[in-house]
C-alpha cells in the first residue's frame, strides 16, 4: 500500500485509514461536517474519549486503506 495525498484522492466518507497529520500517523476517517469535509482522528489507544475533532481537511497530507488483518484472525 502506499500513500495516497489528498490533492489526489480523498478516502469515502466515514470509512477508517491511517492519515498522516503533523508528521504522524493516526487511524481516522473523513466526515461531512455542517457543509464542509473535516476529519476524526483517534489518537493514543484509539479510544473514542480521546479524539481529535474537527481537524481542517487540508490539515492532513497524506492517507491510505488500513491494513488487512492477520489471517489467523480473520
Amino acid at each position: 500500500m502506499n500513500w495516497i495525498s489528498i490533492k489526489d484522492k480523498l478516502p469515502e466518507i466515514e470509512k477508517y485509514v491511517l492519515v498522516c497529520y503533523k508528521n504522524n500517523v493516526f487511524q481516522g476517517y473523513l466526515d461531512e461536517w455542517e457543509h464542509d469535509n473535516c476529519w476524526y482522528i483517534f489518537s493514543g489507544s484509539f479510544t473514542l474519549d480521546e479524539v481529535d475533532y474537527n481537524i481542517k481537511l487540508d490539515e492532513v497530507t497524506h492517507w491510505m486503506p488500513l491494513p488487512e488483518p492477520p489471517e489467523e484472525l480473520k
